[in-house]
């Protein structure tokens, strides 16, 4: 599993889609939201992504890159 810069954009986009966040809600699960994003191999252009967006990174090797911060529900 590669994770690449358009897998990261893809679930940053969904992370803060108001309808995706609502279905959560629905399912019981409440933010705010460390929000990460997990490949056994991270490409450098994923993580740069993911530090745009905030996101943290996770590997086979451990936390690549932590989460920025809260998301809000």
């Amino acid at each position: 599993m590669r994770l690449g810069r358009r897998a990261v954009e893809a679930w940053a986009h969904r992370m803060r889609s108001a309808d995706f966040r609502a279905r959560l809600r629905e399912e019981g699960v409440e933010g705010p939201f460390l929000v990460y994003v997990y490949g056994m191999r991270v490409d450098a252009a994923a993580r740069q992504a993911a530090e745009k967006h905030g996101i943290g990174v996770l590997s086979s090797q451990g936390e690549q890159l932590p989460p920025a911060g809260l998301m809000d529900s």
